[in-house]
């Protein structure tokens, strides 16, 4: 299981928010690895990979003074199974994505520094039949992380 940070901020306050996070993250050596925007609610979700759980505390004061400028609107802690796919470069990840099979409380989103590249958070240590068979079918590159 890997833990994540799930940073929620406003379209207009994504660039402050990003700076923040990767000034942080480069301090403890955690991953800025995803980035989904939600077009409802113009609200943008940046998602952190801790690498090490001691820097959970140092995330948490940091995140908590960005919630109270106003900066963020929310984060939340949570752990998942990750599994990084790269996909064709020549067609659209969203179209790419849109069928992947899904659990009730799964998700993915689009890896931040990589428009070829998807994040699966799983709810279980194992995937799916029908979600390994989505894979090869594809013959795309994937990993656990």
């Amino acid at each position: 299981m890997t833990i994540l940070i799930e940073i929620a901020c406003s379209v207009s306050q994504e660039k402050p928010a990003q700076v923040t996070i990767e000034a942080f993250c480069k301090e403890t050596g955690d991953l800025l690895i995803g980035r989904r925007v939600n077009e409802e609610t113009h609200e943008v979700l940046l998602v952190v990979q801790l690498l090490q759980t001691v820097s959970v505390g140092r995330h948490t004061t940091v995140l908590s003074h960005a919630l109270q400028q106003g900066v963020i609107a929310s984060f939340r802690y949570m752990s998942s199974d990750l599994v990084k796919i790269s996909f064709d470069p020549s067609r659209d990840l969203q179209e790419q994505m849109h069928d992947f099979p899904l659990r009730p409380g799964e998700s993915w989103l689009p890896a931040i520094h990589n428009p070829h590249q998807a994040y699966v958070c799983l709810s279980r240590p194992l995937m799916l039949t029908e979600q390994a068979a989505w894979l090869l079918k594809r013959q795309l590159e994937w990993a656990f992380i």
